[in-house]
């Protein structure tokens, strides 16, 4: 091989593991933009391309709102929407501690095709996904 590839597949390799010590040490936005209210926060996320990300924290029911506004939610739920189906979406490798209620009108719901998003809360519970396919 020759010295300029292997430099090449060096700097590469400093890139991937940059970057996954950074995904370790900072905080997502989905973490970072929760009040600071917020406690017993736990996050999943797997993939790059195809991805999901999960958060469930500790939320008192005053701050829901806000934390919709900062991870700029706008759409609520509808029952009328043709893909609401999406709003109730499962992953099959989601840690045990991901229990989302069933979407209702507190819920915030984004869909474009191969992606969607929702906000959740239920009892003092809030639940955020973030999913593309």
């Amino acid at each position: 091989m020759s010295r300029g590839c292997l430099v090449s597949i060096a700097v590469l390799l400093l890139l991937v593991v940059g970057g996954v010590v950074v995904d370790l040490v900072v905080p997502s936005q989905a973490i970072a933009r929760l009040p600071k209210s917020a406690t017993n926060k736990q996050e999943y996320y797997q993939g790059v391309i195809d991805y999901v990300r999960l958060v469930k924290a500790s939320l008192p029911p005053e701050d829901y709102e806000e934390y919709a506004k900062r991870m700029g939610f706008k759409t609520r739920f509808s029952e009328k929407d043709p893909n609401r189906t999406y709003a109730n979406l499962g992953h099959g490798d989601a840690p045990e501690w991901w229990d989302p209620p069933r979407a209702d009108e507190t819920t915030y719901f984004e869909y474009e095709e191969g992606w969607t998003r929702f906000l959740k809360y239920k009892e003092g519970v809030v639940y955020y996904m973030d999913c593309s396919w």
